[in-house]
């Protein structure tokens, strides 16, 4: 049985003891002087790049740490440097955290918030030492927190400064006047070095630091070499709810911050119920098979948890089962969990409890019953499978997993989906030659060894045939691909670790003595820059591609090229780490032993000191072999920082050959996502990409501020301007499916294209966002909104407010949008002024309504948007008891009947006349009034469309709502803009005869009030059957003109129309939501934007057996609102 009470991590043991240490420090929120600091936008950081992140919602990677908000209401989670929050009530997500993150730096290793509801406490462990955070709970994007003692080693910015350790298991004491968290670090031993661990102690309020020593310490043959095992090791302590006393689980006793000793389970009635808990729970599980179990309670309430995985007749299960009070077996259990548990939590109420798992998701539970109150969702689905047909261009994947005996090991889905990559569409069970590779032939198993300088390397074992007595550790998901160069070719991978193989069964160590060859027999490795598990790998036909579906949701394409295996440098000299005592850590100065080619090194002798490498911590570059993300190749110079005495000198050496053979990061040429509403993105490692309506927000870029910040984050949809590029995508998949691994990377020199760019596009050569000059140069400007109180409350019914908006390179600012609830004011802005520094401001009277009001500012340049600025105000005073209601403008437009015969539809007309009707219905219901203007076939002119977008501009107001319907067909024309084809339009002259999209854009743009756009037109969800450059509809439901959008179908799909139901399937979905009392699934009496939404995608893919897939966007500035009465059949 494996027992770990919460996050079982790597180097998590605990120690207790009674002598302290303390250091002075300063309060939250102040720098190391105790000033306040202000919040600022920080630049971007240079000096690390990039990085390209699927935006899901929710995580798919394993969850490393789990908290409650004080009072229970809010559950986060994180992975790697990212923390989620979410509402538990309601599942919404609240707030993402976005930390710095740098290769290994800012992963976060544990969370905590204090019972009080104040702070969020962030354990993170970076290249310079693990530091904890704190970030004030009403201003979650600032990080706070406490400065260390200066002259701990590894000290960098606000936070309780760790040192050149590893920060674990943060707890809060009941009363949240103590922080306890664990500190692990490696000790020189006489075999190399050990492991040591402390815990460490802050008092909350007193605001001192209590260091508790001594520590225990593991050397070589007393448990260490288990460390890379399973066996565990003793674990962390927590407070789990005593106000005083620190648990050391299965230790029998626990330390009594109060007093400031040791004590045992004997000291107190909480201590001694707690005693009596472990006994119950190790003889509940002794004979579970297969237990791996992780713990939380509070004492106080006599409530624990543990979420665990064991076997049951040779198959995983996962579950978590709840103590309380005195009782021998679980209270409540809940069995949903869907795979392996990685932390679990208990509310400082007792009442609920909070279990994240390997794949990523988070579930809170009621104690009481064991039922489930919420669940992370993510908007994707994990893919299973994935394999490309080349000649027809179809990228089928699997994300339904198998079950029962159908689930396989390497076998996990079916191929039941597709994407056609060339029409850009989703496909049902798709059909063509799918390359899938073999169930793998061999259990590679890999693990951690010494050689004889005392350096770990991995042994890889492959079947009965090599190192069969090899400990068995972590094993490799392992393919063998349907066809390759080599016999019996093997791809195997682990997580993001991917190598590519001629033989499992030789596969052996690398030897890494200077003139030995290794025994390894790799063509080809690499590593994938993913934090989420590939769970399939298969080579296209022609051998020159790679798939692999990720359990994130996304399926990769890569160049088999690209896996080339390459010899990365060796050290011409062997260290060992240096130091002693608690002060010794990996991230300690490590002393030479050995100097392998004198010429190499120059002046470096045995015995120096190395202090750093690179500028860089010295642990980095440890042993005879190069990180393989660093990439240091044969003849490659580190400078080495050595200390001789009082004295630092830098010695350059050069990398000498036969070093491990590796690979560099390999990315993909091509990554496909989809949602399980049906949006999609098509985007490479470069930027450029192509996507649904709703695709845009699916990626972004993460660009760190600097260690002490938290990260920016830009989606797509900001970059748009510069980055949406159909044309460019449809090199990239030309170049794959014929083959051309040469061609799949973007060149716009390359581009064949008749497609003007648009005015406000950038002219530039192919940009890579990897790189961050290029990222640097079409950033987006900053936006900030002055003069609001800082209560957000406002007496009167006006306010006074500046936009200033600064450019972050050498693109001007070019455009302030002001928005009011997501809408432009009511009356006439004044212009802007434009400054020489390429800043502009503007300054505005707004007049507020009654009650709350969210008031945005963006700023655009000439390649992208800013993320909105918002402030929320509400009106002091005032009447809000006699709430009126709004009234609603209807402007619906059908056009079956064309001049045109080819042009002719069935039910165009008939669509726009029900459609206003059912909106009619509405009047003295939900609406005052509703007032409609029917345009159909004959009537459907030009002119009387542009006449009836007036009469809407002029009858709302800021309380209306506005709705357009058009029914009928878009164009391009030869310069690729988009056409509205009303009843006399000419094919050969759209420009004079129909109506051009910019027409409806700029009307949607000038509407004070909310306006919704459903369009019901053939290729409706991008309105452009000819691949034109871009979508229409993207600009249109971007928060800078602010329409909420829906479009009966997506990309390149046909919207259809039948007899049977006497109208097209979007116009017939819409209205049978409307009648229907079951589209309202909240049971509040109302159809809201996302009811609405739900309803007819669902009822559109039914009746059309999955040929259309209708897409809603709403802005991110205006909130879900319900939008009429339901229906009562």
């Amino acid at each position: 049985m494996r027992l770990i009470w919460t996050f079982a991590a790597l180097f998590s043991v605990t120690v207790i003891g009674v002598s302290t240490a303390r250091a002075q420090i300063a309060i939250a929120g102040g720098d190391s002087s105790g000033n306040e600091v202000e919040e600022s936008a920080a630049p971007a950081d240079l000096n690390s790049k990039p990085r390209l992140l699927i935006e899901t919602g929710a995580f798919n990677s394993q969850i490393r740490a789990i908290a409650f908000s004080g009072d229970g209401q809010y559950v986060g989670a994180s992975t790697d440097s990212d923390i989620r929050i979410w509402e538990v009530e309601t599942g919404e997500l609240y707030h993402t955290i976005r930390g710095f993150s740098k290769e290994d730096s800012g992963i976060i290793t544990s969370l905590a918030v204090d019972p009080q509801n104040n702070y969020l406490a962030v354990a993170v462990l970076t290249e310079h030492g693990s530091y904890v955070r704190t970030c004030a709970l009403d201003n979650l994007d600032v990080t706070a927190g406490y400065w260390g003692n200066p002259e701990v080693p590894g000290q960098l910015g606000n936070g309780v400064t760790v040192g050149k350790r590893s920060a674990r298991h943060l707890t809060f004491s009941g009363d949240g006047k103590y922080l306890a968290f664990v500190s692990t670090y490696l000790t020189p031993g006489e075999n190399g070095f050990g492991l040591g661990s402390s815990y460490m102690l802050f008092d909350w309020e007193k605001d001192e630091m209590l260091l508790s020593e001594p520590v225990t310490e593991l050397e070589e043959g007393e448990g260490y070499d288990e460390l890379f095992g399973t066996s565990t090791l003793p674990q962390a302590g927590f407070f789990f709810g005593s106000n005083r006393y620190y648990i050391q689980p299965f230790f029998g006793e626990a330390y009594d911050a109060v007093a400031d000793e040791s004590v045992s389970y004997d000291a107190s009635p909480e201590l001694q119920w707690y005693g009596r808990l472990e006994d119950r729970v190790e003889q509940y599980y002794q004979n579970v098979d297969g237990f791996v179990g992780h713990g939380h309670g509070d004492v106080q309430k006599r409530k624990f948890a543990v979420a665990y995985s064991a076997k049951k007749n040779g198959r995983d299960y996962y579950q978590c089962d709840i103590f309380s009070g005195e009782n021998a077996s679980p209270t409540a259990s809940y069995k949903g969990l869907l795979w392996a548990p990685s932390d679990v939590k208990v509310s400082y109420d007792g009442q609920r409890v909070a279990v994240g798992d390997a794949l990523g998701n988070v579930y809170v539970l009621d104690s009481a019953t064991g039922k489930p109150i919420f669940r992370s969702k993510s908007i994707a689905d994990s893919m299973y499978a994935a394999s490309l047909d080349q000649s027809k261009g179809i990228l089928a994947f699997g994300n339904r997993p198998n079950s029962g005996a159908d689930w396989k090991f390497n076998d996990y889905a079916k191929l039941k989906d597709g994407f056609d990559l060339r029409n850009r569409r989703l496909i049902e069970s798709p059909e063509g030659d799918f390359p899938r590779a073999k169930t793998t032939l061999y259990g590679v198993t890999t693990t951690r060894m010494r050689n004889d300088k005392g350096q770990f390397v991995n042994v890889v074992a492959a079947g009965q045939e090599d190192f069969a007595t090899t400990p068995f550790v972590k094993p490799f998901f392992t393919y063998t691909l349907a066809k390759g160069n080599h016999d019996n070719e093997v791809m195997m991978f682990r997580g993001g670790s991917v190598s590519l193989v001629a033989d499992a069964i030789k596969i052996g160590a690398i030897n890494p003595r200077p003139g030995v060859p290794g025994r390894g027999n790799s063509v080809a490795a690499g590593s994938i820059e993913k934090s989420s598990v590939a769970s399939d790998v298969n080579l296209t036909k022609d051998d020159r591609f790679v798939t692999a579906a990720w359990t994130d949701g996304s399926v990769c394409i890569y160049r088999k090229s690209d896996f080339e295996t390459r010899t990365l440098g060796r050290t011409p000299y062997a260290a060992v780490p240096t130091g002693s005592g608690t002060e010794f850590s990996h991230y300690a100065n490590w002393r030479v032993s050995e100097i392998y080619d004198q010429n190499a090194v120059g002046d470096l002798r045995v015995g120096d000191i190395i202090s750093g490498i690179n500028g860089s911590m010295p642990f980095a570059f440890a042993g005879q072999f190069m990180n393989m993300q660093d990439g240091n190749e044969p003849g490659d110079v580190l400078d080495l920082t050595i200390l001789r005495g009082d004295q630092e000198v830098v010695i350059p050496v050069t990398l000498l050959g036969n070093g491990v053979p590796s690979g560099s990061y390999v990315q993909p040429v091509l990554t496909f996502f989809t949602t399980k509403r049906g949006d999609w993105i098509l985007f490479t490692p470069e930027g450029y990409y192509d996507a649904s309506l709703g695709g845009h927000d699916l990626i972004g870029w993460k660009v760190n501020r600097g260690p002490d910040e938290t990260a920016n984050f830009f989606s797509a949809r900001q970059l748009r301007q510069t980055l949406y590029r159909p044309d460019v995508i449809d090199q990239v998949i030309e170049a794959i499916l014929n083959g051309d691994p040469d061609g799949a990377r973007p060149d716009l020199n390359k581009v064949v294209s008749d497609e003007p760019r648009l005015p406000n596009a950038i002219a530039s050569p192919t940009l890579d966002l990897r790189n961050q000059e290029s990222f640097q140069s079409i950033l987006p400007p900053t936006v900030a909104i002055q003069g609001a109180p800082e209560d957000g409350q406002v007496a009167g019914d006006k306010i006074k407010l500046t936009i200033v908006a600064t450019p972050q390179n050498n693109l001007p600012v070019k455009s302030v949008v002001l928005l009011v609830n997501g809408r432009p004011p009511t009356g006439v802005l004044p212009k802007p002024q434009q400054n020489d520094d390429g800043s502009m401001t503007l300054v505005h009277t707004i007049a507020l309504p009654e009650g709350r009001t969210d008031i945005t500012a963006i700023a655009t340049n000439s390649a992208a948007s800013s993320s909105p600025s918002v402030v929320s105000l509400t009106r002091q005073g005032g009447d809000t008891s006699d709430v009126i209601k709004p009234k609603m403008f209807v402007l619906a437009i059908g056009v079956a009947d064309y001049l045109i015969d080819d042009y002719d539809l069935q039910f165009a007309a008939k669509d726009a006349t029900a459609f206003a009707a059912a909106f009619k219905s509405q009047e003295g219901k939900f609406y005052r009034e509703v007032e409609t203007k029917i345009l159909t076939d004959a009537g459907a002119t030009r002119s009387a469309i542009q006449d009836g977008m007036d009469w809407l501009y002029r009858s709302v107001t800021q309380n209306d709502i506005a709705v357009v319907f058009i029914s009928g067909h878009g164009e391009v024309d030869s310069r690729k803009n988009f056409y509205f084809c009303n009843h006399e339009t000419d094919a050969e002259r759209l420009r004079a005869t129909a109506l051009s999209y910019t027409e409806i854009e700029r009307m949607v743009q000038e509407m004070p009030c909310k306006i919704l756009l459903f369009a019901d037109t053939c290729h409706s969800g991008s309105t452009r059957g000819a691949k034109s450059l871009r979508d229409p509809w993207a600009d249109l439901v971007s928060s800078e003109v602010g329409a909420i959008m829906f479009a009966s179908s997506t990309v390149q799909e046909e919207s259809l129309e039948r007899d049977e139901w006497g109208h097209g399937a979007f116009t017939y979905a819409f209205l049978e939501a409307m009648r229907k009392k079951e589209t309202d699934q909240t049971g509040d009496g109302y159809i809201s934007i996302t009811e609405l939404e739900l309803s007819i995608a669902e009822r559109v893919r039914e009746l059309t057996d999955g040929q259309q897939h209708p897409t809603t966007q709403k802005p991110p500035t205006i909130r879900n609102f319900n939008l009429a009465v339901s229906g009562t059949e």
